[in-house]
């Protein structure tokens, strides 16, 4: 259980869920893998700006929603991971 828990927290979310059987580890481990995804794709279109325009621009940030999407399904599908294993410690310490 504690595997588990410790997998989903520092490692990919869903991947302990997965260990523990439950089916909601493929979702976790999806949103998790689209969140890196987009959020890689936010960081690599900043830079691009940076460079075309020679110097930083942060205000406004370039593409902020696709940032924070990014960003929101890592930390929803990193809630929902650790929430399933913690569950699964619970009821194991039961």
């Amino acid at each position: 259980m504690w595997a588990a828990l410790s997998i989903n927290a520092m490692v990919l979310p869903g991947a302990g869920s997965l260990m523990l059987g439950r089916r909601s580890g493929w979702v976790q481990a999806a949103l998790a893998i689209a969140g890196f995804v987009i959020s890689l794709v936010w960081i690599v279109q900043v830079v691009r700006q940076w460079m075309a325009e020679g110097r930083a621009s942060l205000v406004p940030v370039p593409h902020l929603r696709l940032g924070l999407l990014g960003l929101g399904l890592a930390v929803v599908a990193w809630v929902w991971g650790m929430a399933t294993a913690w569950g699964a410690v619970r009821r194991a310490r039961r």
